[in-house]
């Protein structure tokens, strides 16, 4: 009886080949409204409104590259959030301490 086989091609770049693919897909927001990094995203706008559209445009370029997001793991509007090492408010940014003690120690 044939029993088909299944070849599994893993790269050793898979990370790396992921950032690139999502950072091509949403290009023209990288350092304008938007941020990536792996599987984080970080959107930020001036107002609510402005909020709502950069949204609908990063979901948009990112289902168009066949990339999805999961929306039970979303966060919207938020004024304040932890992010590589920083914490990010509304009104500016400071390093994330329990980051800065786990660097000193």
């Amino acid at each position: 009886m044939f029993k088909p086989q299944v070849l599994q091609f893993r790269t050793p770049n898979a990370p790396a080949d992921l950032q690139g693919n999502i950072n091509n897909s949403i290009r023209e927001a990288l350092d304008d409204f938007a941020s990536t990094y792996l599987d984080d995203r970080l959107i930020y706008s001036n107002s609510d409104e402005e909020h709502v559209e950069h949204v609908k445009w990063l979901m948009q370029h990112l289902m168009n590259a066949g990339l999805y997001l999961k929306p039970e793991k979303c966060e919207c509007h938020k004024e304040m959030e932890r992010y590589l090492g920083l914490i990010i408010l509304t009104k500016g940014f400071s390093m994330d301490e329990d980051k800065v003690e786990t660097a000193r120690n």
